[in-house]
Formats: structure tokens, sequence, C-alpha cells
């Protein structure tokens, strides 16, 4: 797979996404001796991520942000700020208050992020000998049985996307629990090499009543910044946080009971959606 099949929520179009550094990728995730010795060494040298972190902060990075703009044809008048002194600050932009509209149904969970939506529909995998489970991402077994019966969504986040995390519906942050691991690609080219990605990587858990959020780290994102802790009581549409530069994913346990909009079951790829917008149903 070297294209991703997207499903527009909007305009109801079959989009097909090619990722960033696709070819790199398609190399990197390759089952070769030499492909796996520089996947680990990128998901795992610290010095490697920082450097590339410091030039995004750096005034030589400013002059690469309007061609990526172009690139992408990343929406200009939804910035609230109108310069940006390096790629960094691009990268972790704030959006006008409009430009995310919240919707207000309070029986409604809308999408924590930007991004492009999928629905898991089993709680244990085994890709090519790689297991994932539930009770492996939340590092928790109460936490796990917590939300066994429920669905699970991933919320991927490309680099060209809105980076702040919200809150998805009203409600009190029960516990937050950090844990440190490597920065592989939560690309779907490296997914489908490894599923276990998810519960390998850098990540955070926060779990409210209903539903709980995992903040999955990858390639270049050292950090996740949350500006919330445990006990907090959060309103929809809060920030809670964001991502430092790189993509990045925000996967969303859902108790048993919550009903997951139709039109995000899209088994054969992924759909395209926004900060605010309805994603499922209590």
């Amino acid at each position: 797979m070297t294209s991703i099949k997207l499903l527009d929520r909007e305009s109801k179009q079959i989009l097909e996404e090619e990722p960033p550094a696709k070819n790199a990728l398609v190399w990197l995730y390759k089952d070769n001796l030499i492909s796996k010795i520089a996947r680990f060494l990128l998901a795992h040298v610290p010095f490697l991520g920082w450097a590339y972190a410091q030039f995004q902060k750096s005034a030589y990075s400013k002059k690469s942000i309007d061609p990526f703009i172009e690139k992408y044809k990343v929406k200009r008048d939804e910035f609230l700020a109108s310069e940006f002194p390096t790629f960094s600050d691009f990268f972790e932009r704030r959006l006008k208050s409009c430009a995310r509209p919240i919707h207000l149904d309070e029986k409604k969970l809308i999408s924590p992020a930007d991004g492009r939506v999928k629905v898991i529909q089993e709680k244990t995998f085994d890709v090519k000998g790689k297991n994932f489970s539930l009770e492996r991402l939340v590092k928790d077994k109460n936490i796990a049985k917590k939300f066994e019966n429920g669905k699970i969504l991933t919320v991927r986040l490309a680099p060209q996307d809105y980076h702040r995390l919200h809150a998805p519906m009203d409600g009190k942050i029960l516990s937050v629990k950090k844990m440190n691991g490597p920065l592989f690609s939560v690309s779907p080219i490296a997914l489908k090499q490894n599923l276990s990605i998810l519960h390998e990587n850098k990540r955070v858990l926060l779990e409210f009543e209903t539903y709980a959020m995992v903040l999955v780290g990858a390639t270049f994102v050292g950090t996740i910044h949350l500006k919330v802790k445990e006990g907090d009581e959060v309103k929809k549409g809060d920030e809670l946080g964001h991502f430092s530069f790189g993509g990045s994913m925000c996967v969303l346990l859902l108790k048993e009971g919550v009903v997951v909009e139709e039109d995000l079951d899209f088994p054969e790829g992924e759909v395209l959606i926004k900060m605010g917008q309805p994603i499922a149903s209590i």
C-alpha cells in the first residue's frame, strides 16, 4: 500500500492521499535487516528527533512554511495568527473559533482533533505475528476491562493538520497516565506492517467516565503537551493539549453502548474529519 484511501465526510467523495515521505516510509517499513535497523535507530535515538525539532524551532525553518501551505492547501483564513516566526509555531498554530464550530448536542461526542478516522472492529489483533491488545495499549487491567466491550476509533493526524486536541464532551478527568516508548511512524504504511506500534510508542492516557483518549506520539513527535491534569473538569471543545511537530494519533476508547456515527464506518480506508464534528452518541 503506497497511497491511502480516504472518504471525505463533507463531500462524500473518495480520495487518495499520498503520505509525506511516502517512498522513505515504504523502504523504512520493509521486512529486511537494513530497514529494521534504520527504523529502530530513528525511533529509539532521542538525539535525532531533538536535532530535527531544534531546526523546526529555528528562524531558518520559516522559509518552508509557505511552500508547505501551498502544497497541502492549508487554509490561511482559519489561522488565529497571521505570521509564524518558525515552522514549529506554524505547526502548533491556533485556529479562529469559527473555523471549528462545536456540535452542541449534549448526547454527542465530538472529534477531539482534525484527522482521519478509522473504526477498529476488534480488540485483539495479530498482524504478521505482532500482537496488539487493549490492555497493552493502556497498561491498566481495570481501564482495559472498562472499555473491552466498546468501540475503538483512531484519529490519525497528518503533518498538515491542526494539531491541538479538544475534549469530546463534558466530563471529569479520572486519571492521567504517561507512558514512555519509541517514536515509530503511525502512518497506515507502518501500521499495516506492525499494529503493535500503537502500544509501543510514547503515549499519554486521559481517562473519562464514558471514554478515554490515548495520545500517541510518532516520528519526530517527542513531546505531547498537556494543559490539563487528573481531577480537572472540562467542557466539550476545551483544549486539552497539543502535539509537537510530526505525524501523530489519538486513539479514542468508547464504553459499551456508545454508538459510533454510521458515516464513519469506511472499511476501505479512513474518513476525513474535523475537530468539533460529531463522532458518536451516548
